[in-house]
């Protein structure tokens, strides 16, 4: 009967080399409890990990110092209210706070308007990249109205554009134009980015309720 076993992450599995039965302590009669040995082969290499949205903010902290991370964590909290706030309104088909965090060594956390119908595809908001420390605006993934054409997505851009060393040039409307983090430190400019955000959810309209 197997009584014992052992556990491994699935980062570490490709990396079991052995497991044996140490005998040697029943032998000499000094237990009658033998040892499991797992031998492993350890590399040095970095692996892909699961995140949540407090491990990614300490992630950027990490990388980009506390004031990346304050941003990330504003527009996290920004999630959470906003969502509460069109919960008020009676609004409960869509959601906010489900980010998308694929698994990963250097990750990327997106915000997006999640519809509770399947059917229908997010409305992208912004990616933060936790390789370069930037924020991408998802406007080649706004497939909602009013925001799914270039004119749609003119007024984001200008406001924007707002934002004290942000320069998003026209062309950039159907890509997903990049701002450092670092241009996001002071707090107004924060605000300026959550402006930007409340419109597009409060803006959103799915094609079939128009």
């Amino acid at each position: 009967i197997d009584l014992d076993h052992l556990f491994v992450s699935a980062g570490l599995r490709d990396q079991v080399r052995s497991l044996t039965l140490e005998q040697g302590v029943v032998d000499r009669e000094l237990s009658d409890h033998a040892a499991l040995v797992l031998g492993m082969e350890l590399s040095a290499a970095l692996v892909a990990r699961s995140w949540d949205a407090d491990a990614f903010v300490a992630e950027i902290g990490a990388r980009h110092g506390s004031g990346a991370a304050r941003v990330v964590q504003a527009l996290v909290d920004w999630a959470g209210q906003k969502e509460d706030a069109i919960r008020r309104t009676g609004v409960r088909d869509r959601e906010l706070t489900d980010f998308e965090l694929p698994a990963a060594i250097d990750p990327s956390m997106w915000l997006r308007i999640r519809f509770f119908d399947r059917t229908r595809a997010p409305q992208w908001l912004v990616g933060i990249h936790a390789d370069t420390g930037e924020l991408s605006v998802s406007f080649q993934y706004m497939h909602h109205p009013p925001f799914d054409t270039e004119a749609g997505r003119e007024p984001l851009r200008a406001m924007l554009n707002e934002i004290p060393g942000v320069d998003i040039p026209a062309e950039r409307l159907k890509g997903k134009p990049r701002i450092p983090l670092a241009v996001l430190d002071d707090a107004s400019d924060v605000a300026k980015l959550i402006a930007v955000l409340d419109r597009i959810v409060d803006e959103t309209r799915p094609a079939s309720e128009i």
